[in-house]
């Protein structure tokens, strides 16, 4: 018994100490160095558990046609998206290498997250990454939707028919339809 009583005290005041240094401001926020593999981890797990049990209550509704696809290639292009995350046969800008954590490459999360999820990102964000909330900028669901499926194709988008359909002056309902490179996703709209 007096084992769990020493064991319980030197949790707390471990976690008090911990307490202490993180409000005593002496752990470091600055972009500029990674963080501790521990901080890593926590942050990332919250974030993870956050999208999932927010994103379960959402019902997908993101068609794979390709106007559709389109339509996201616009809006994406558009809202500076590519800015941090990149595109087809763009990188992103310089300033995304410095950011902590950095933005993820997406077509790895089209094939990581289901529907949903991306749509719960894309629409609130995620806090102390520099994912902006789009719901804020877009009211239109359907235009997030759009983001989606343009996520969710993003690995059979060639370079060249992302560059067509993103040109000036061409607004994504007149773009003229072009083939992906390969079949798109069947399991877009699906969990």
């Amino acid at each position: 018994m007096r084992f769990l009583a020493v064991t319980g005290a030197l949790a707390i005041v471990a976690a008090l100490g911990g307490l202490l240094y993180v409000l005593g401001g002496n752990y470091s926020v600055a972009a500029a160095r990674p963080n501790f593999g521990i901080v890593t981890w926590a942050i990332g797990a919250i974030r993870d558990s956050s999208v999932s049990r927010h994103a379960d209550a959402i019902t997908a509704r993101a068609p794979d046609d390709m106007a559709t696809v389109r339509a996201g290639a616009w809006i994406f292009a558009q809202d500076g998206c590519a800015n941090c995350h990149g595109g087809p046969g763009i990188g992103p800008a310089k300033f995304a290498e410095a950011m902590r954590p950095r933005p993820p490459d997406l077509k790895t999360a089209g094939e990581k997250h289901d529907a949903a999820r991306l749509f719960w990102i894309i629409k609130n964000g995620i806090t102390l990454t520099g994912m902006p909330a789009y719901g804020a900028l877009r009211k239109d669901e359907q235009e997030l939707w759009s983001l989606v499926a343009f996520v969710r194709n993003l690995r059979w988008i060639s370079a060249a028919d992302y560059a067509t359909w993103i040109a000036p002056g061409m607004p994504a309902a007149e773009k003229p339809p072009a083939k992906p490179a390969a079949k798109p996703r069947a399991t877009i709209g699906k969990k």
